[in-house]
């Protein structure tokens, strides 16, 4: 499946929106900029968990500042 877009695209689901690869999954932002507000990539949960898994390698976070984990 390819989604070209010139501009802005959305993806809405009214329940659940759930994404499978055999391969892999690429997100990729601001590539030319960091765009208007520098959103970047953000995930939200409006209610429960937001979980991240590396099930048979390790799980890397890197910036080029801080690295914020806050509870």
């Amino acid at each position: 499946m390819h989604l070209p877009s010139g501009r802005d695209a959305h993806l809405a689901a009214g329940d659940t929106l759930t994404l499978h690869s055999a391969q892999a999954i690429g997100l990729l932002a601001g590539a030319e900029s960091a765009g208007e507000d520098h959103a970047g990539i953000k995930l939200y949960a409006g209610q429960g968990d937001v979980e991240l898994q590396a099930h048979s390698a390790e799980l890397a976070f890197a910036a080029e500042g801080l690295v914020r984990l806050l509870s």
